[in-house]
């Protein structure tokens, strides 16, 4: 049995519904509307059963969970118990918005009911007492999974509900706990949900608490995950994990810290790129406008390497305990690697990450916005053995990284007049790259080699995004406290 990831029909945001798209050619439209209920959200849940034809693999014999709609709608077989058996099973509750009661069905008894307005930009999903039942072998789950849209394109593991309990259960929730809601897109995040796009993403049980606390963190209003997911910025979610949790999880925090190799900063990171999709509909040509994007749309997560003394780690620095875990994201361009070798002079390690940061051509560049900067063992050295404090470096980053208006306008970049954002230049003639110091995210990592360390500039002003922690919670304690 494999749990479906997705809440809600997809559709393209503001795009008037095509029902060719949720009908197969077999489907008929039923002209008699269906009874809306009054309450702005309704929970449905539809089993499907996927059993193996071949009768040399029956040891391969899957369930699934099935979506409310989907480009070819599966053989559906009605029964009276589905909502409760799917309840009893931990089953997935998909939560939508509000909706006009016009229904699309497939013909005859096994009626697939949804509801579908020209006019409305949310949905909700009637509520169904059935069992979808769909036949294939658990070797073409991922196609089937696939074609339906519900990967990033790369393979996934099947969501069976022994895996999606699993994870529920080490996570300390119900299937039914609410992580958050995106209200632009009046979608809401169930950890049923959740778990079973974090099985798709590779997560063992172990995995799920930070992967929920990251989700949470992606979810909170402040983070504004609609726009993030919307733009045409194309950026990534990119995960600071700093931690005890790193060493349990044996994340990578030294070599290809950013690279591939580990399962926990992979999976993890890929868990929320597939909850967008699959939950809160960021797909191309949908609701993901990203214009160019970038690999770490795939999965962005980083482990803190923890500093060496007198330095204080990411999370100590952004008010929380030294024997916590947390999670913070933003969303981000991709990593800029930044080299500098030879000088080991604090002021000119520092010029050459400052010169990184006010490249032009990086969009919010003199409007003001957050970045991670990653610095290497070789250049974190140098800094703390000339006895510089994590705070004199993000205030000189933000200082040496502002720009004139004649240097943005030097790179062919006009400047903004008019708009939201305010490109007036400060007493100093300068404009900001990062609004202030404490928008500089400082993160020890790598691995030891010539000198290395890494810019990641937030991909939009602090007017649209900012960063949002969230601590890690213990294995069994349910959702994470801020």
């Amino acid at each position: 049995m494999v749990t479906s990831p997705l809440s809600t029909p997809r559709r393209k945001c503001g795009a008037r519904p095509n029902p060719s798209k949720l009908m197969s050619p077999a489907t008929t439209r039923d002209t008699a509307p269906a009874a809306a209920s009054q309450s702005t959200h309704m929970p449905a849940t539809i089993a499907t059963t996927v059993r193996s034809r071949l009768p040399t693999r029956t040891s391969s014999r899957t369930n699934a969970i099935g979506a409310l709609f989907m480009e070819s709608p599966p053989r559906a077989t009605v029964a009276p118990s589905g909502i409760e058996a799917a309840a009893s099973a931990r089953e997935i509750c998909f939560e939508t918005g509000p909706v006009t009661p016009n229904t699309y069905q497939t013909s005859g008894r096994n009626a697939i009911a949804g509801p579908l307005s020209a006019r409305a930009n949310r949905y909700r999903a009637n509520v169904l007492d059935g069992l979808h039942t769909m036949d294939f072998d658990e070797a073409d789950v991922f196609e089937e999974f696939h074609r339906l849209g519900w990967t990033d394109g790369l393979p996934v593991v099947a969501p069976t509900p022994e895996r999606v309990a699993a994870l529920l259960d080490h996570a300390g929730l119900s299937p039914d706990s609410v992580l958050g809601t995106i209200e632009a897109r009046g979608r809401s995040l169930s950890a049923g949900l959740a778990a079973a796009n974090a099985v798709m993403a590779g997560c063992a049980p172990e995995h799920f608490p930070l992967a929920v606390a990251a989700l949470c963190a992606m979810l909170d209003p402040a983070f504004n995950a609609h726009t993030v997911m919307t733009s045409t910025g194309g950026a990534a979610f990119c995960l600071l994990v700093s931690g005890q949790v790193t060493a349990e999880l044996q994340m990578a925090t030294r070599h290809n810290a950013l690279g591939a190799g580990n399962r926990a900063n992979a999976a993890v990171g890929r868990t929320l790129r597939l909850v967008a999709r699959n939950v809160f509909g960021a797909r191309t040509g949908e609701m993901d406008a990203s214009s160019i994007g970038h690999p770490g749309k795939f999965a962005l997560c980083l482990a803190e390497d923890e500093p060496p003394a007198p330095w204080e780690p990411l999370r100590v620095e952004l008010g929380y305990g030294l024997e916590e875990s947390t999670v913070t994201i933003l969303g981000t361009e991709g990593p800029r690697q930044v080299a500098n070798h030879l000088n080991p002079s604090p002021e000119g390690i520092l010029t050459t990450m400052a010169a990184a940061m006010r490249c032009p051509a990086t969009y919010p560049v003199g409007k003001g916005h957050q970045a991670v900067v990653v610095l290497g063992p070789e250049h974190t050295a140098a800094l703390i053995e000339a006895g510089w404090t994590r705070a004199q470096v993000r205030e000189y980053l933000a200082e040496a990284s502002r720009v004139t208006p004649a240097e943005i306008e030097a790179a062919g970049v006009l400047l903004e007049v008019g708009t939201q954002h305010d490109m007036t230049p400060g007493p100093d003639g300068r404009l900001p790259t990062v609004r202030s110091a404490e928008d500089v995210f400082l993160v020890t990592a790598g691995g030891h080699g010539a000198g290395w360390s890494a810019y990641l500039p937030v991909w939009a002003p602090t007017l649209h995004s900012v960063a949002v922690t969230r601590r890690v919670p213990a294995p069994g304690e349910g959702l994470p406290s801020k």
